[in-house]
C-alpha cells in the first residue's frame, strides 16, 4: 500500500503519519497542495482510497495506476483527477473506472480545483482469491459492468460507497466486520448487474454467461500450454465452481455446442495448423493435440473434414 502512496507523497509534498499492515493517512500542507489522503484494505486484494485535496498551484503529477476494477464516487475534479483510462465512465457523483496497467500516466491539476473522492479498487488477485464466492475473474467483472448504463450503474454503487467513505483503520473486530461488509455489498452489486444483463429472450444470467466463457477459456489454454490434455467435464465444472450438469446446459446456450464438440473444434484447429508444417509428421500432430493414437487421429478428422490429415495437407499445401 505505501508503494501506491510513495510517489503521489513525494510530489505532492505531503508526510505520511501512519504506515502499516492495515494502511496509511498521509497529510499535505505544501505550496501545491492542501489535505489528506487514507488508504486501507479491507479484504486482501482490495485497496480504498478517500482522498480530500485543495490545488494551490497548476502542476503534473506522475501516477502509476493500479491494475484494478476502481469504483469510484467523488466530485468531477475527482474524475478528472482519476489516473484510469476507462472503457465506460460518467462524470458526476459516482463513475466505474478500469485501470490498465499500462505505464506512468500525466495527470494536470489545475489551482483551485477540490477533489474528494473515494475509490474502491478491486485487483485481479481479490477476484482469483474469491472466485468460488464471486464466480467471475477480474476481466468477466470489468466486462459486465462496461456493458452497464453509467446512470444505472450510479445507482448501483451508492451502496458501496456510503460504506466505503467510512471504512477506517484499525485491526480486529473492526476489520472482520469491514470484510462481511465488503462482500455482502459487493454481491448484492454484482446480483443487480447480473440481473440488468439478463439476456431475457434466452434466460441465461451473466453469471452464467461468464461460467461459460471461463471453462472455453480453461480449455483454450489447455489446448495451448498442455499438449491438448483438455480437461473432462467434470474437472472444468470443478475449475468454474458448479455442477457438471450445470456447465453442460450452460455451455450449450452460450457457446451454442455442447463442451465436447468445442473440444474437437480446438483439437482440430490447432491440428489443421500443425499439418500446414511439412516437417512435422502426422503422429506427431496426433500426441500434440491430445490423441491417443494417430488411428484415433485420423477417424476424429475425418468425421469432421471429409478426408485423412495427409490428404487435407497436400492439398492445403498445393492449394497454397
Amino acid at each position: 500500500m505505501r508503494r501506491f502512496f510513495e510517489p503521489q507523497l513525494e510530489q505532492m509534498y505531503a508526510r505520511a503519519r501512519h504506515d502499516g499492515e492495515d494502511g496509511v493517512v498521509a497529510q499535505a500542507d505544501g505550496r501545491l497542495s492542501g489535505g489528506w489522503m487514507v488508504g486501507s484494505s479491507p479484504l486482501g486484494g482490495t485497496f480504498v482510497c478517500r482522498l480530500e485535496i485543495c490545488i494551490r498551484e497548476d502542476f503534473v503529477l506522475q501516477e502509476t495506476p493500479l491494475e484494478s476494477l476502481c469504483l469510484c464516487c467523488g466530485s468531477s475534479g475527482a474524475v478528472r483527477y482519476s489516473p484510469s483510462q476507462p472503457t465506460r465512465m460518467h462524470e458526476g457523483n459516482n463513475v466505474v473506472a478500469f485501470h490498465r496497467p499500462d505505464g506512468t500516466e500525466s495527470v494536470r491539476l489545475s489551482r483551485g480545483e477540490r477533489i474528494s473522492s473515494t475509490s474502491v479498487n478491486l485487483t485481479p488477485e481479490f477476484f482469483e482469491r474469491h472466485a468460488r464466492l464471486y464466480r467471475r475473474d477480474f476481466a468477466s467483472a470489468q466486462e459486465e459492468l462496461s456493458l452497464l448504463d453509467p446512470d444505472a450503474l450510479n445507482d448501483g454503487l451508492a451502496g458501496l460507497m456510503t460504506l466505503a467513505r467510512v471504512w477506517g483503520l484499525g485491526g480486529g473486530a473492526a476489520q472482520e466486520r469491514r470484510e462481511r461488509e465488503l462482500h455482502s455489498t459487493l454481491l448484492r452489486l454484482f446480483d443487480w448487474a447480473d440481473e440488468h444483463l439478463l439476456l431475457r429472450s434466452e434466460g441465461i444470467s451473466w453469471s452464467d454467461i461468464c461460467l461459460a466463457h471461463d471453462a472455453a477459456r480453461l480449455m483454450q489454454r489447455a489446448m495451448a500450454q498442455e499438449g491438448g490434455r483438455i480437461p473432462m467435464v467434470e474437472q472444468l465444472a470443478r475449475s468454474v465452481h458448479c455442477g457438471h450438469s450445470h456447465l453442460c446446459v450452460v455451455f450449450k446456450q452460450v457457446m451454442g455446442k455442447s463442451v465436447g464438440q468445442y473440444a474437437r473444434e480446438l483439437r482440430m484447429r490447432e491440428a489443421q495448423r500443425l499439418l500446414l508444417d511439412e516437417g512435422m509428421a502426422v503422429a506427431q500432430v496426433a500426441r500434440t493435440v491430445g490423441y491417443a493414437t494417430p488411428a484415433a487421429f485420423s477417424a476424429a478428422f475425418c468425421r469432421e473434414e471429409g478426408c485423412s490429415p495427409s490428404e487435407w495437407r497436400r492439398t492445403q499445401l498445393k492449394d497454397g
